[in-house]
């Protein structure tokens, strides 16, 4: 990501490319319990990447192809969900039903239906730390995913995040048969200050839910609030050209509720994140 301003044009012709293209993000922060455990302080990390093999007639008609995927988390404490490679690597097979030529003929509705995702892929799963050879080591996968992204980096008066995603999975960090239906979503939306355009106020809601109804953590609702820093990218057209987002968040989350089981008294309902987030490509669309 350190690409000189020279090699950027090259890099944007690989990640803007019909048959070739990288698509990716990476997280870095601090969270205070991790909805885990009172003064947890973990330092944590989360990336995920795919190199993506466009197939005939190529995305711009009709995107569907294979890619290969590099996907992980580290943190500066031992949980095993904070140091994994959650791909590592993995590969598999996408497509995106709505991204073709005449569902975007469709106006709005077209380019709300662009990012759904369906996949299936098979991952290689490993464990950071010494001690954790038990655990499983493959996962197969499959289902639909959404991440929608409306005027972040714009300076616009208002924006909005959409992540949703339900999948089948046959392991998790502990359960080589854990072969369960899962779901997730977050919902963002930020108003800028009409005074500086790149600081933002924001609600945001988030939802997990799983089949296994005896894993709190699975099945869980978070509201909460936060301030973010975002730039209009397009006034930095130098340094800033691999990136597509670029945002710097410190939010509040609180558990609303549990769908099924909470967990014992001791457990945190609380969280504080301070995190920035970097994409390339159309990770987000």
């Amino acid at each position: 990501m350190c690409a000189s301003t020279r090699a950027i044009p090259h890099f944007q012709s690989i990640a803007t490319s019909d048959w070739l293209t990288v698509a990716g993000y990476v997280d870095l922060g601090h969270r205070q319990t991790q909805l885990y455990e009172e003064g947890h302080q973990a330092e944590v990390g989360l990336w995920d990447a795919r190199i993506e093999l466009w197939a005939p007639p190529f995305r711009r008609r009709f995107a569907w192809g294979v890619y290969a995927r590099l996907a992980g988390t580290f943190s500066n404490r031992p949980p095993a969900f904070e140091n994994l490679w959650l791909a590592g690597p993995g590969v598999g097979i996408q497509v995106y039903p709505a991204d073709t030529a005449w569902v975007q003929r469709l106006g709005v509705l077209g380019r709300w239906l662009g990012p759904l995702r369906l996949f299936a892929e098979h991952d290689r799963q490993r464990f950071r730390r010494l001690g954790e050879e038990w655990r499983p080591k493959q996962q197969v996968r499959y289902g639909i995913d959404y991440y929608r992204a409306l005027h972040v980096n714009r300076g616009h008066a208002w924006w909005s995040e959409i992540y949703a995603e339900g999948t089948w999975r046959s392991a998790n960090e502990f359960r080589s048969d854990y072969n369960a239906l899962s779901a997730g979503s977050a919902l963002r939306i930020g108003l800028r200050e009409p005074w500086r355009h790149t600081v933002s106020t924001f609600g945001v809601l988030e939802s997990a839910w799983s089949e296994h109804q005896d894993y709190d953590w699975e099945n869980r609702l978070l509201v909460g609030c936060g301030v973010r820093l975002d730039p209009d990218l397009r006034e930095f057209p130098g340094w800033t050209e691999p990136f597509t987002r670029l945002t710097l968040t410190a939010e509040y989350v609180h558990i609303a509720l549990y769908y099924y089981h909470p967990p014992p008294s001791t457990t945190p309902r609380h969280d504080m994140r301070f995190t920035i987030s970097l994409a390339i490509g159309e990770f987000w669309r």
